[in-house]
């Protein structure tokens, strides 16, 4: 257990961090104080691990989006003292919050099981594991969020703007290296082609290419193959 919790902090990190910025984009209100503030950030931190932490123990079923807007229903229930604002507002805005910051990473990670209980397979678009410029990013967003000086609108939307049109990059390199295998491979009975990201670094992959009658597998920069066992 402690080792899958160590392996997991990072994609946790990822969860609060996107929660707690977008928390304070969702639910600010210019008449809060600033320790009222501080509060509604963390609080958004801690209920995206609501939906995160059952997944530890093996329960999917926080991740389908079938079940989203019920659970948002139930935080924006539970969370009307601490949250000033309308029941709408806040059932809207928590689950936008669960489906971004939670389910929308998971999507992106390892995986989500998003049409649990009608289809019970984990679905994943591989494009982040552990990224560092990703996590540092959203750590600095997060301190202008948290700052009662530095803190702007135009700091925080333009950092995220900034850190999605790098995943953009990154998703694009992905469909470039999907291209090349499919060419290299086209006179092929290929059975399946995976491509993952390299853990930490942000711009390597990883991919396997799976024929009838072998299996060979490598690393690439974007579209580029840089080494390749066959």
């Amino acid at each position: 257990m402690t080792e899958i919790l160590l392996n997991h902090i990072p994609s946790s990190l990822l969860h609060i961090l996107t929660a707690m910025i977008l928390t304070h984009l969702f639910f600010y209100r210019h008449t809060m104080s600033y320790g009222r503030r501080i509060a509604t950030i963390f609080l958004g931190g801690a209920l995206v691990m609501i939906i995160d932490v059952p997944k530890l123990i093996g329960n999917v079923s926080t991740h389908s989006l079938f079940l989203l807007p019920f659970t948002s229903l139930a935080l924006a229930l539970l969370t009307y003292k601490l949250l000033p604002f309308t029941f709408f507002r806040r059932w809207i805005g928590i689950g936008l919050l669960l489906l971004i910051a939670g389910i929308g990473i998971d999507y992106l990670g390892n995986g989500a099981h998003l049409f649990y209980p009608v289809n019970e397979h984990n679905l994943e678009y591989s494009l982040i594991k552990r990224d560092l410029w990703l996590l540092g990013g959203l750590l600095l967003l997060t301190l202008f969020s948290l700052s009662q000086k530095l803190y702007g609108w135009k700091w925080v939307v333009s950092g995220l703007m900034i850190l999605c049109l790098l995943l953009g990059w990154k998703a694009y390199s992905k469909q470039q290296l999907q291209q090349t295998l499919d060419q290299q491979y086209s006179g092929d009975e290929v059975v399946r082609i995976t491509t993952q990201p390299a853990a930490y670094v942000g711009y390597k992959w990883r991919f396997t290419v799976y024929t009838v009658n072998d299996v060979s597998y490598g690393e690439a920069i974007g579209g580029e193959i840089t080494e390749l066992h066959e």
